[in-house]
């Protein structure tokens, strides 16, 4: 297995999220368009488009899921100077120059938003990769604005680190079949690295979590405890 990191994001090259290489030319017409030819490293076609140039990478990805290519959330268009491109990034301009080539990688979109992500904390634009795995937002660099929803019980966690350690000793039975646990294995073996730390979540958020799903007791003055 491979991996490199795209912003904060690392990605897993190997049989289970591929690689994709995709090239393109402008064609000069009354409308121009845009001719993408998309394939596997293996060198197999997933599909040839002709998109109106105006058009913008989500309609490349739409295109490509269509073709039997991965869902848009689960497409990362990255440059060859490691640029990852928005959805609404023009599909004129990102192929303007002929030898600008992208690589697609396969990534687990949000399981809880299953598109682009928020952050309560900020406000920001929402939008893919806005979250680490450590529950921090790229934009305000703050951790806790964006919960990761247990699918199977009423708890949300403020990263998905912390929903896989749930789903680990809590729902093991579908973490065993139906949830993607590599990324958790990821994190325990960077545990033994000297220095290693999580960020910490904003003070007064997740409170239930923190005392494992047990509700507090009111004090009297708006706040409550154990």
């Amino acid at each position: 297995n491979s991996i490199f990191q795209v912003g904060s994001r690392k990605v897993l090259g190997c049989d289970g999220l591929p690689w994709y290489c995709i090239m393109a030319e402008l064609q000069e017409s009354q409308e121009p368009q845009v001719s993408v030819s998309v394939c596997r490293l293996t060198g197999a076609t997933v599909g040839q488009f002709n998109l109106p140039s105006p058009k913008g990478v989500r309609d490349l990805k739409r295109a490509i899921e269509e073709a039997g290519g991965p869902h848009p959330i689960e497409q990362l268009l990255v440059t060859a100077d490691g640029t990852m491109l928005r959805d609404e990034d023009v599909l004129g301009e990102v192929f303007l120059h002929p030898k600008n080539q992208i690589t697609m990688v396969r990534v687990d979109g949000c399981p809880t938003c299953k598109g682009p992500c928020a952050c309560s904390l900020c406000g920001c634009t929402p939008q893919v990769g806005l979250i680490s795995y450590y529950g921090v937002c790229k934009e305000c660099g703050r951790c806790g604005g964006h919960p990761s929803q247990c699918p199977f019980c009423r708890l949300a966690f403020p990263s998905l680190c912390g929903l896989d350690s749930h789903m680990k000793w809590v729902h093991s039975d579908q973490a065993d079949s139906d949830w993607n646990m590599s990324r958790f294995e990821d994190f325990v073996e960077s545990r033994r690295r000297p220095g290693f730390t999580v960020p910490q979540v904003e003070a007064d958020l997740f409170l239930e979590q923190r005392r494992g799903g047990i509700p507090g007791i009111p004090t009297g003055n708006g706040d409550s405890r154990l």
